[in-house]
């Protein structure tokens, strides 16, 4: 995949079967727009293009929201965009000029002279530009001038829920992250570098890596103590995450931590990716440490179960 960060340097693209959104969290409603258009590109010859925008809009059109967090980094969408299938990916650097760019000029001015469209491939409900005016009957209007086709893909309906990230960001936000990865296709995860703590989980018998994470946007799920894949160098291990504030100790700032089954290297100043794979239990304060070392026993064996029974659905521990 080839990534371009101007829509004039993307060189000759031949037959550009287009998209464009934020896409954030890459999820199935998403991985099947790209889907079809790897089918379409097969038929035709094309090459599939995604244009999106770094930062994300929200960042610049909200900037005032200092809640603002997102299902993916920019290495994460990358990452999963190749995985997809994905030939081009232009990043459109988002602007607060750029954003008062209307929605027809950006298809006029913008994505016609740079890429020449033969596709234009939308999901269900789809809308860009300024205020969000554009849509598929401007690209359906513009269609015959340019000589493009259009398509807008249905709903995408996981059981009796309507794909989208806002759902998926709530079930994060309310510790959901098995409900919320089915939505995704893949576990959520999060990734950071592994920190000095107070070292009072190895006193416990179960050492723990506090994660410092690289985003300071990415969504972490609610407090709470998780079932979890932990990657460390390319390498796969078993683990459980206490996400929170950890009242037992009587602190007060949030932290994330993972205690690594079987493990006993040193982390510090490494690089860790935490794949979450179900909440066992909601953070609690225990009366003293003895009670809280038995809960995480309990714990333990708890996230085995868990993480076993995942292994028999891929999309879970992808």
């Amino acid at each position: 995949m080839k990534i371009h960060t101007d829509l004039n340097d993307s060189g000759k693209i031949l037959h550009s079967l287009v998209t464009v959104g934020a896409f954030d969290g890459l999820h199935l409603g998403h991985k099947s727009i790209i889907s079809r258009m790897k089918k379409l590109s097969e038929e035709t010859g094309g090459e599939v293009v995604v244009v999106s925008f770094d930062p994300h809009p929200r960042l610049v059109l909200q900037h005032y929201n200092k809640d603002i967090r997102f299902l993916s980094t920019l290495p994460e969408k990358t990452a999963l965009l190749r995985s997809f299938g994905v030939d081009h990916l232009i990043l459109i650097p988002f602007t607060e000029e750029f954003s008062a760019t209307s929605s027809e000029d950006f298809i006029r001015k913008m994505i016609i002279p740079a890429l020449n469209p033969s596709w234009f491939i939308i999901g269900h409900d789809h809308h860009f530009g300024k205020n969000r005016e554009g849509n598929i009957d401007l690209l359906e209007r513009l269609s015959g001038e340019y000589h493009f086709k259009v398509e807008q893909l249905d709903e995408l309906m996981v059981g009796s829920e309507i794909v989208n990230s806002t759902l998926i960001r709530q079930y994060l936000m309310t510790g959901e992250v098995k409900h919320a990865s089915s939505l995704l296709g893949y576990a959520y995860a999060v990734q950071g570098k592994v920190v000095h703590g107070n070292h009072i989980g190895q006193k416990l018998g179960f050492p723990t890596a506090n994660i410092s994470i690289d985003d300071p946007y990415k969504l972490i799920p609610a407090y709470g103590v998780y079932a979890v894949i932990v990657e460390i160098e390319g390498k796969t291990f078993k683990g459980m995450s206490n996400v929170g504030i950890r009242p037992t100790l009587k602190e007060h700032s949030f932290h994330m931590e993972v205690n690594i089954f079987d493990f006993s290297a040193d982390l510090y100043g490494k690089n860790i990716r935490i794949s979450f794979i179900d909440r066992i239990r909601d953070e609690r304060k225990f009366k003293s440490l003895e009670e809280l070392k038995e809960r995480l026993e309990v714990d333990r064996l708890e996230a085995m179960r868990v993480i076993g029974e995942a292994a028999s659905e891929p999309n879970r521990m992808q």
